[in-house]
């Protein structure tokens, strides 16, 4: 769904973005279109105060006296003393007014300077001067605002809904997309109640049937319909051009003196402004459209309607006495101006309005961002075909477990066909003996899993060609191997494969290369090698150290506050872009510091000065993004070596525990302690370190071992400790997907502390999301008892659930409850099976 109506905001917008810009534009404009008018025609529209105003008879005498011709219908008066009149003479659909001095009677024209930029301001603003036509596309204009201001919101929506940064704030500090798109949200945030506001107010002007609606919604009595008053008129023409009208009567005369008193005397609090309207004929009455003193607003005006004869009052209607629906349908112009709310409102609606271009510039240029983008990656995908033959075209065969070494896999590849070698690429699960043997030269991109194993979907390999013998004399090879330097069993997989080739005869065509943790140099190292090998020049195969971008911490809470074990802290993260983009069963990188006061202390040890720079950039700054060694042995390093001898600090892995749409991307970080009771270096920094509306770089790792691939078979979730996280995601997007059928296995140390998003797994089960749950809860009773042991007494059910067709997903601790729970699978199921269940996607383990 959130793709959906991303689709349909960009859509909307690049399609009325122009439009909504010059009614933006326009509307801004005619804000304060009164001031404007007057600023520039102060001769007209402003008088010289005198000693005494002339009466109402004497301002008629003297406008007929300059205009004998015509006849009057109608005076204005304002309360302010330096305000001109107006009188009106009879001609056009409302009349031909001309402002009046109150104390001399003379004529003063009308406004002319301006006046014409401002009915064509007008005319833009409504009808963008195109007649009919025109009404209809900034009608139409006006529903898709309100939809983009929807759709927008639902786009953006925090979980967190009282975090003000998460709503209104973003960074000048950024640049490029991440500062266009973040403005684009927040200040669209900002002025998103107006917009709605002026678009539901403005539909009043475009559509009678919206204009209908709203009368009946209110209760308020419709005018004539418009249709109806130009038929009216049409037929009034027609008949005028046969000659069967009689000659129109002359107005009757009105002693417009004490008309005036009476209204008067009905008004002892006095008023601000008012008009009397003369009677076209004998009989009707005169009537006065009044503003009290105070008014509401502009349009806030009363009307009294005064017999000329008796001066007895035959209607008397007051705004304040009209009800709500009455009083809305009487405010609508100035609650589109703003006007209704004074004026801050008007200030506030002129530049929101006048802001309207920035929404349609900036949305533009994530528009043309993206599909310059897209077009890349299509050129890029459409350039890079695998060969089927073998022969003389080079293997490239992978084993990944998180999806990093098929990424590099396939950029390898890619490398290699942009030097003009054919490549064939394979998982290394699919390889038999046979195929080996049929490629000259083969590179093989591996990980190593566990406790030096081959990733799950290599076990098959493992078990069907590695313990025999082969003919690969043929074959040359080279092996990329990918690891971790923090487990003993560093690239273990990498090398036994290494071995293996070698064993069986094949040659390698340069030494093994060992990758620590993505480490960028590593795989230069890799392009180096294969460069030398094809004699060509080859693109740089990306370690995707460049994918970092800006999140938001924009949660964070303890859930387990009193429990025995170590912390363990829940966190909301927002991307500064806005792109909430990954699957259940993804990981995250981040890419942690050194605490200031860590940083100061290992200074102080080594004795290194702290205002020094390296590479332009303060030491201390620096050295928060290294691996520290032992303050002892950097004691005597000469500061112009410490750049090469101090590796970059290596990303942390952690699950991610939500999908987007929830809205943000939640984590389950559990706060380690070493030895010497200091927190651990990222998760002390993601739980203390880090302030909320803090910044951090991170970036999303495709994990699609980790995927569900069939969301209509049954599955099966496992886990212990922060290991919730990424069951916690499968299981949300399950139940968006309205998959019900779901087992969760979960261990911890105490119920009443321990049992993270308890409420949530309840409301699954009462809902049926989860149609079973087992929880280990190891010191609850005298008894341990782990998710193994559930696991183990539940055989005949996890038969059965297998039987029709279920996926197991682990993930937890590698040590412990991992690899129990693997030996109790192979208990349960034999070793073959849990084999075959590996080999077919239906065993898939996420663990650290």
């Amino acid at each position: 769904m959130k793709r959906f109506w991303f689709q349909i905001h960009w859509f909307l917008g690049i399609t009325a973005g122009v439009v909504l810009a010059v009614m933006g534009i326009t509307g801004a404009t005619l804000s304060f279109e009164q001031d404007i008018l007057r600023l520039l025609n102060p001769e007209v529209m402003t008088v010289e105060p005198g000693e005494r105003a002339l009466a109402p008879s004497e301002l008629v005498a003297k406008a007929r006296e300059q205009m004998p011709d015509k006849a009057i219908i109608g005076i204005t008066r304002s309360m302010a003393p330096d305000d001109a009149g107006q009188i009106g003479f009879e001609g056009g659909r409302r009349g031909d007014w001309h402002y009046q001095n109150p104390y001399t009677g003379a004529l003063l024209g009308k406004p002319e300077r301006g006046h014409d930029l401002v009915h064509l301001m007008e005319d833009i603003h409504r009808r963008l001067a195109a007649g009919d036509t025109g009404k209809a596309i900034t009608g139409a204009s006006a529903l898709i605002l309100i939809l983009m201001c929807c759709t927008g919101l639902y786009l953006r929506w925090p979980r967190q809904l009282g975090n003000w940064r998460t709503w209104l704030s973003f960074s000048w500090a950024l640049k490029g997309r991440s500062f266009l798109w973040q403005m684009h949200a927040a200040v669209g945030t900002w002025v998103l109640i107006v917009y709605l506001l002026s678009a539901l107010t403005g539909l009043y002007w475009s559509y009678d049937w919206y204009r209908n609606a709203l009368y009946d919604l209110t209760g308020t009595p419709r005018p004539n319909p418009p249709a109806q008053q130009q038929q009216a008129q049409a037929s009034g023409q027609e008949k005028t051009q046969r000659g069967e009208c009689a000659e129109k009567a002359p107005r009757p005369e009105i002693d417009v003196d004490n008309v005036w008193q009476a209204f008067e005397r009905q008004l002892p609090a006095g008023l601000s402004s008012v008009t009397m309207r003369l009677p076209e004929k004998a009989g009707r009455p005169v009537e006065f459209r009044y503003l009290d003193a105070e008014p509401a607003h502009s349009r806030a005006s009363n009307t009294l309607a005064l017999q000329a004869g008796d001066l007895s009052v035959t209607k008397h209607e007051r705004y304040a006495d009209l009800p709500a629906g009455g009083k809305l349908i009487r405010s609508m112009f100035v609650l589109h101006t703003g006007e209704f709310f004074g004026l801050v409102g008007l200030i506030i609606i002129m530049i929101a309005s006048a802001l309207m271009p920035l929404f349609a510039i900036s949305g533009w240029m994530l528009y043309l961002d993206r599909r310059r983008k897209k077009k890349a990656a299509r050129a890029t995908a459409s350039g890079f075909t695998t060969a089927n033959a073998a022969g003389q075209q080079t293997l490239i065969s992978f084993a990944s477990q998180t999806g990093f070494a098929e990424q590099l896999a396939w950029q390898t590849a890619g490398a290699l066909q942009a030097a003009g070698v054919p490549v064939t690429v394979k998982p290394l699960a699919a390889i038999e003996r046979e195929q080996l043997s049929q490629y000259d030269k083969a590179l093989f991109v591996v990980s190593t899993f566990g406790d030096g194993e081959a990733p799950d979907a290599a076990q098959g390999f493992v078990r069907r060609l590695m313990p025999e013998q082969s003919s690969l004399e043929c074959l040359s090879f080279a092996v990329l191997a990918l690891g971790d330097k923090q487990y003993e069993t560093f690239c273990a997989f990498g090398r036994k494969l290494e071995q293996w080739l070698s064993g069986n005869g094949a040659k390698a065509l340069f030494e093994r290369v060992e990758v620590d943790n993505g480490d960028p140099q590593a795989i230069e190292q890799w392009r180096q090698h294969l460069q030398t090998l094809t004699k060509t020049t080859m693109p740089e195969i990306k370690t995707f150290a460049d994918n970092y971008t800006s999140w938001c911490l924009s949660e964070r809470r303890c859930l387990n506050e009193g429990s025995a074990g170590e912390a363990m802290f829940h966190l909301a993260l927002q991307p500064l872009d806005g792109q909430l983009e990954w699957q259940a069963g993804d990981l995250i990188d981040v890419l942690p510091t050194h605490s200031e006061q860590t940083i100061s202390d290992w200074l102080q040890a080594t004795g290194w000065p702290s205002d020094a720079e390296i590479d332009g950039e303060p030491l201390p700054q620096w050295l928060s993004k290294r691996e520290l060694p032992e303050p002892q042995l950097a004691k005597n390093w000469k500061l112009e070596l410490v750049s090469k001898r101090l590796l970059p600090l290596r990303p942390r892995s952690y699950s991610i525990a939500s999908v987007p749409e929830d809205g943000s991307l939640w984590l389950l970080v559990r706060q380690s302690q070493r030895s010497d009771g200091k927190l651990g270096l990222a998760s002390g920094w993601l739980t203390e370190q880090l302030n909320i509306g803090d910044t951090l770089p991170m970036r999303v790792v495709r994990n699609e071992r980790f995927h569900c691939r069939e969301m209509n078979k049954p599955m099966i979730l496992i886990g212990n400790g922060s290991g919730l996280s990424a069951l916690r995601a499968h299981i949300r997007a399950r139940e968006l997907a309205g998959a019900n059928n779901n087992w969760l296995l979960f261990g911890e140390r105490n119920a009443e502390f321990d049992f993270y998003y308890r409420e949530e797994i309840e409301r699954w089960q009462q809902t049926g999301v989860l149609a079973r749950v087992d929880v280990a809860f190891s010191r609850d009773q005298q008894q341990r008892v782990y998710v193994q042991d559930k696991l183990l007494a539940a055989s005949d059910e996890l038969k059965q659930w297998l039987s029709n067709g279920a996926a197991i997903y682990v993930c937890g601790s590698m040590v412990g409850m991992s690899q129990a729970v693997d030996q109790t699978l192979k208990q349960i199921l034999g070793e073959a099976a849990v084999t075959e269940l590996a080999l077919a996607g239906s065993y898939n383990r996420d663990v650290y």
